[in-house]
């Protein structure tokens, strides 16, 4: 009996495979061409592949064959013969156009040029392809003048990875200068991805960069100045209308490699070498290094080593999707064009094969590459806050697919964000150079225009962040609950401005340096924090206050060393607590002063990345709660709190576009932006604070923000009437408008409290605009609308955030006056 169970088991488990084989879908010319048509070149090939072991001679399995086979880099000289038998068969006159391509990505360039001009010879003046064939022929004739003389390379190692992962295949020695993705030397303004290069002797960064948000990569240096960094310097006699990006300039000071899709390559990006010379303190006009070095597609970010003899650059010539092949050549004056005989050579040449045997020293050197690849660290490409304990810094921590495609949305727009706000300081400079009032005149319109881009995007993408967060938290929260959720999967490279941060706490020692009304607000936090707030929560609003105090403490140990400088004492004694770092007196330099000075600014930077962890933490904590109140009791007027959420916003908001508008750290400006911050919380802190009163049964509180703004500001609230085409005539004119006095209550809706004029294509979208100014913070109020009643300006009110808004809400005024709502509500009955 159990061999006959076990006889029916194996029958069953041998005809279940068979099955499964009979219920795949067929593959069908059909479907091959739908397949195709849909731009699903890989599961386009297989499909023909498999149609043309039966069919080999079908014009037309030949034909689609051989374009996915260019599409998808498999096989060139594949697609060379497939392409072929389809001319003979007169499938259609499209076929040149590929074959031609073919052609020219074998190498073969004047066949190439003989397709192409077959191709033009019939197609239609508006076929989207014929400009392409026309740039696709001028490359094949670059090709085919630059065949006559290649260089021959020898290649230790190619090595395929992800673009993104390119500089953990490079290893440059120290000596001949640093290479970083822009994410590791710049603050932000630029794209985090893009590769700089750094010399030696760290005086001097070469990286790239739009010119402004209608133009490609250009070409720019930075020097280092005593107390910073210059403004970026274009190098125009490099720079082209077209993208020119990853510079590297090598030991000598003079010889610049970096790369270009200009006209007059071989196709894609090429890699040029230019030279710079001193007397004309200009550079030389840049010079293809040709073949093998370039190819027909892209080949770029080209570094040499001369103390160790190497060099490396980068192509996708033989790879597809997201993968490029990064080569590492010998690179010594053995490194000469010469002359080409046989056609073949080229192409042997162009496919870079490895030497065969590599010398010792050059095993070695690729042996310790592989030991520092094994250690490298790919630094975080963003950091995005799921939850108090969770940080996201690579997409492929998200365990939700829809949050992530959201999430790529705003990351997106933050790109491109990053890139408007380097126009944007770059333009601010030169109107802070120029004196000629028409070139003035044309950069300040040019300004407030990039202005309005980056305020409209800046919402948009906190939409998308804040949309994402709210898909992915409850799931990772829920994970974290059950125990399934995997820290693992978080980046092991953490951040050294605020990951690095986050178990610091308050020492009792140290308390003193909290003065006797900073540590009574404190407590007046703690009992807020405790009414308001979960007890996790409380924990995170209490470490983020110990952020803060620890910054004070190094500020304050900073001004003492800096002091101790100045006056060049001799004291041994060491200011900076041995909590800090101990270390024994005899270690002191000669220079004493110098290194005083470096410790306290070593201090000070580090306080600054405190505060703003610290204020960051609280920024968005306090927002989340102050929607959660507001959203929980939507029949409660919650204007004191939305109020001042509102103006919090605006200061926030400037401190992170003045941020993002920087290229590089400096520590004032920085500093100016951590009391924009500053000022943004003690908002939020004013707000919760009067909220937790509310709570207790003071219901005044409701009104406490007219009559403080009215006290505190001596404001008097003069409105402009009539929308935005209005308003500027009203200001051109230098008139103030003042709103007629009415006998009821009239609600508008408040859009927001900002510095620059909001997005002008997102108001027009709105009801009449008015707006408030707050002169003494150089702030302004915006409305939308005028309503009789609190039920008429609700109607409206979702259209208003619908339109990039999110934060709005109504607002009540009694004869030009704010009031609060509850108390217009109440006059209105």
């Amino acid at each position: 009996m159990i061999r006959k169970y076990q006889l029916i088991l194996f029958i069953l488990f041998v005809q279940i495979p068979a099955f499964a084989q009979e219920q795949a879908v067929p593959v069908t010319p059909k479907l091959a061409l739908e397949t195709f048509r849909q731009g699903d070149y890989e599961q386009a090939y297989e499909m023909y592949s498999k149609l043309m072991t039966k069919s080999p001679k079908d014009s037309r399995y030949n034909f689609y064959l051989g374009i996915c086979e260019i599409k998808t880099n498999k096989n060139i000289s594949g697609a060379i013969k497939h392409l072929k038998y389809a001319t003979i068969r007169g499938i259609s006159r499209d076929v040149y156009y590929y074959l031609g391509r073919a052609y020219q990505l074998n190498y073969n360039f004047k066949e190439a040029i003989a397709a192409f001009n077959r191709f033009l010879k019939y197609a239609k003046q508006d076929d989207i392809r014929r400009g392409k064939a026309e740039k696709y022929k001028k490359e094949s004739e670059t090709g085919e003048k630059m065949s006559t003389k290649i260089y021959y390379l020898q290649v230790i190692s190619k090595d395929t990875v992800s673009k993104e992962n390119i500089l953990s295949m490079y290893h440059p020695v120290k000596d001949v200068g640093y290479i970083f993705n822009n994410r590791d030397f710049f603050e932000s303004g630029l794209d985090p991805n893009g590769i700089l290069y750094l010399t030696e002797r760290k005086d001097e960064v070469y990286f790239s960069m739009p010119q402004d948000s209608i133009h490609n990569q250009d070409l720019y240096k930075m020097e280092k100045l005593i107390d910073g960094w210059s403004d970026p310097i274009p190098l125009k006699e490099i720079n082209s209308e077209y993208d020119d990006l990853y510079p590297y300039l090598m030991i000598d000071g003079v010889t610049l490699y970096f790369s270009s899709n200009r006209e007059g390559g071989l196709g894609g990006y090429d890699i040029y070498k230019t030279v710079y010379d001193p007397d004309t303190k200009s550079f030389s006009e840049p010079v293809n290094m040709g073949i093998p070095f370039n190819s027909p597609r892209d080949d770029y970010f080209f570094v040499t080593d001369e103390f160790t003899g190497v060099a490396w650059f980068t192509s996708n010539r033989y790879t597809s999707g997201d993968k490029v092949m990064v080569y590492q050549i010998i690179w010594d004056k053995s490194v000469v064009k010469n002359m080409v005989y046989e056609e073949k050579d080229v192409k042997i040449a162009s496919t870079m094969p490895l030497l065969e045997n590599i010398p010792e020293k050059y095993k070695a050197l690729k042996n310790n590459s592989k030991k520092q690849t094994k250690k490298t660290t790919v630094k975080a490409l963003f950091y995005f806050k799921v939850t108090d304990d969770v940080t996201y810094t690579d997409f492929s921590q998200f365990q939700n697919k829809e949050a992530l495609k959201i999430f790529r949305k705003g990351y997106a727009l933050q790109q491109k964000k990053d890139s408007l706000s380097a126009v944007m300081q770059n333009k601010r400079q030169e109107y802070s150079k120029t004196t000629q009032p028409d070139k003035k005149n044309k950069l300040v319109n040019e300004i407030l225009a990039l202005e309005k881009q980056v305020y409209g995007l800046d919402s948009k993408i906190n939409d998308y962040y804040y949309q994402a967060r709210s898909i992915e938290q409850p799931i990772v929260e829920k994970m974290i609950r059950e125990g399934k959720y995997n820290p693992a999967r978080e980046s092991t490279q953490k951040s050294t401005d605020v990951s690095d941060l986050n178990n610091i706490l308050i020492q009792a020692e140290y308390s003193y340096y909290t003065d006797e009304e900073f540590a009574k607000y404190l407590q007046k936090l703690d009992k807020m924090y405790k009414k308001i707030f979960p007890p996790e929560m409380v924990k995170k609003l209490k470490h983020a206050d110990s952020l803060y105090v620890w910054g004070n403490i190094l500020t304050l140990e900073s001004s003492k060393l800096m002091e101790q400088a100045n006056k060049r004492t001799e004291d041994n004694e060491i200011v900076i607590s041995s909590f800090f770092n101990e270390q024994d007196n005899k270690d002191q330099t000669e220079d004493k002063s110098a290194e005083l000075v470096k410790k306290a600014i070593d201090l000070k930077n580090t306080a600054l990345k405190l505060y703003h962890a610290s204020l960051d933490q609280k920024f968005n904590i306090f927002k989340n709660k102050i929607k959660e109140v507001v959203l929980s009791q939507p029949t409660i007027d919650f204007t004191f709190i939305e109020e001042r959420q509102a103006e919090a916003n605006a200061y926030y908001r400037k401190a992170v576009e003045d941020i993002n508008s920087s290229l590089a750290y400096n520590p004032e400006q920085y500093e100016k932006e951590g009391a924009l911050k500053r000022e943004a919380v003690n908002l939020q802190e004013e707000a919760l604070l009067l909220y937790m009163q509310y709570l207790d049964g003071n219901t005044s509180v409701q009104d406490s923000l007219m009559n403080n703004k009215a006290v505190k500001e001596n404001i008097s609230y003069q409105e402009i009437q009539g929308g935005e085409e209005a308003v500027k005539e009203a200001e051109a004119s230098g008139k103030k408008v003042t709103t007629t006095q009415k006998a009821k209550p009239v609600y508008k809706i408040q859009i927001g409290v900002f510095r620059n004029t909001p997005d002008e294509q997102a108001l027009k979208k709105l009801p009449p605009v008015s707006k408030i100014s707050i002169p003494d913070k150089g702030l302004t109020k915006y409305f939308a609308g005028e309503y009789p009643s609190y039920e008429e300006a609700q109607k409206d009110l979702q259209k208003v955030r619908d339109s990039g808004f999110s934060g709005a809400f109504i607002v009540a005024f009694y004869n030009g006056n704010r009031i609060s709502v509850t108390k217009a509500k109440e006059m209105g009955h």
